[in-house]
């Protein structure tokens, strides 16, 4: 990456303010959108009542409500993250909605999930975890190791390699003046903090590295059968947005935010100029959104 938010726990830093930029309105949207994802892929998962649920990388918790939701609370799940105050929080909404009987919370990596015994979960769901994991095959083994013969591994999981060949491709273009936008070259100062630029660093990249047909390979070689793809892609306007709000968002936990890169790499006239050609867009809802997720599910030989 090229750059990282300055924190020792940048994902609770992401979910709780990067993520939605600190409005409330935009994270009523986002549980929405998660809820809605969490459900489409636990259905996938044919979770039902009396299973056992590793929810890897749970952030808050967001997947594991809705699993109890579904079941009518007939269940019991194993929540860990990276983050420590990610945990707290899904703790607390547990002790809230009075399931704390039925979690068992862990700091463990998705690499390293030492706090589960071998054949002891139904399914193993990751949510926007395995993106972010430098070794996947690492983590599809662990996922392996826990889940009883016939379990399923359940990801959902967002796909950012579009995103860096586009900005690789504006790299390419302002370089070789094959294009003749006086923006460019700011709207790639931009995008290429948040993104790899070039596919050296695209195939380095954690995030980048990596498309829906790449992920099914991985899960495969890890022995997985019963294979199941969906990629979901939403291209659309994004829908009007206050500015500041919209410079306080990041699209992902290891980018920095629009208001960091305009203070750290843009003078006083390149900030004016991108500002000026891009708040009209996002106050009046024509800058367009583009989100592409991948549901896949697999089961464990049994």
């Amino acid at each position: 990456m090229t750059s990282l938010i300055p924190s020792s726990d940048p994902w609770a830093d992401w979910v709780l303010h990067g993520r939605d930029g600190g409005c409330r309105a935009q994270a009523r949207r986002t549980r929405a959108a998660v809820a809605a994802h969490a459900q489409r892929l636990l259905t996938l998962a044919e979770l039902r009542a009396g299973m056992v649920l590793a929810d890897v990388g749970c952030g808050e918790g967001l997947l594991s409500w809705q699993a109890f939701a579904m079941t009518g609370g007939a269940l019991h799940v194993e929540l860990n993250d990276v983050s420590p105050r990610l945990l707290r929080r899904a703790r607390a909404f547990a002790r809230l909605q009075r399931r704390s009987a039925q979690c068992r919370f862990a700091q463990a990596d998705a690499t390293a999930l030492t706090h589960l015994a071998d054949a002891s979960v139904d399914v193993v769901a990751l949510r926007a975890v395995l993106a972010y994991v430098d070794d996947k095959a690492a983590a599809l083994r662990e996922a392996w190791r826990v889940l009883r013969p016939g379990g399923c591994l359940a990801l959902a999981e967002p796909v950012f390699q579009d995103a860096a060949l586009a900005v690789a491709e504006w790299r390419r273009a302002v370089q070789f003046g094959s294009s003749h936008d006086p923006l460019l070259p700011l709207l790639l100062r931009w995008q290429g903090a948040q993104y790899p630029s070039d596919t050296a660093a695209i195939a380095r990249s954690a995030i980048c590295s990596h498309n829906e047909r790449d992920l099914l390979r991985l899960v495969r070689r890890a022995g997985f059968g019963r294979l199941h793809l969906e990629l979901h892609i939403d291209q659309r306007p994004a829908g009007s947005d206050a500015w500041e709000a919209f410079i306080d968002r990041a699209p992902h936990p290891l980018a920095p935010t629009l208001r960091t890169i305009l203070a750290e790499r843009f003078d006083a006239t390149e900030r004016a100029r991108l500002v000026q050609a891009l708040r009209p867009q996002v106050e009046d809802g024509t800058l367009e959104a583009d989100d592409r997720i991948v549901f896949l599910v697999a089961r464990k030989p049994g």
